[in-house]
């Protein structure tokens, strides 16, 4: 059967500009035959996918065992011999879908919620917007450098720089369920500043008329 695949705006900048700063994964709900396909798809759209997101990083969850709810997402499917912290701690989770992260391990906290796409979304009608995973890019971004900050005193160290011991110690303590709400506040006055920003501008140009 031919599976035709229309990726979203803004997906192979996203992907390989993340993949700088985090290595990806992909769970879906879909089942492994369906998913290998849409990952040999993108690859054939953009080279090199499949070297960003390998096939051992890209499971399925529509067949769970019974410990997992069916129908929920959970990182013990990917990571299932990690502590409990290293789970909460450094992972950053982005989907169209935050009910699904519930469970015996809630990981609603861990997520940045996208737009579900279905074919088109703004960005693509108005140029001026930007897309939600350019939105999301942003926020990861701001993420990374909060959580080095507050583990290391660092916010941007050199990515190919080994930690030592006592540094990794210093990652495992930051949650980044507690880092989203300050990126959200920074963003959210970055955006009132661009608006004061813009009404001041446009008064202006009225006022030169």
């Amino acid at each position: 059967r031919t599976l035709w695949i229309k990726p979203r705006p803004y997906l192979k900048e996203f992907l390989f500009a993340a993949s700088k700063r985090y290595e990806i994964s992909v769970l879906s709900m879909g089942v492994p035959q369906y998913i290998a396909k849409v990952m040999l798809g993108l690859d054939k759209i953009y080279p090199g996918i499949s070297k960003l997101v390998p096939p051992e990083r890209v499971m399925s969850s529509a067949y769970t065992i019974a410990k997992f709810r069916k129908g929920n997402k959970d990182l013990r499917m990917m990571y299932p011999f990690c502590r409990f912290s290293d789970r909460r701690n450094t992972v950053v989770i982005v989907d169209d879908s935050i009910d699904v992260w519930e469970g015996k391990e809630n990981f609603r906290g861990l997520v940045f919620p996208i737009s579900r796409y279905e074919g088109y979304e703004p960005s693509e009608i108005v140029q001026s917007k930007k897309s939600s995973l350019e939105k999301c890019l942003d926020h990861l971004n701001l993420v990374q450098e909060f959580f080095y900050k507050d583990a290391l005193g660092d916010s941007d160290p050199d990515g190919n720089r080994v930690l030592s011991d006592e540094q990794l110690q210093g990652c495992r303590s930051v949650a980044v369920e507690k880092v989203w709400p300050k990126v959200y506040k920074l963003v959210a006055e970055r955006s009132k500043q661009k608006s004061v920003s813009a009404r001041t501008i446009k008064l202006a140009d009225e006022g030169n008329e």
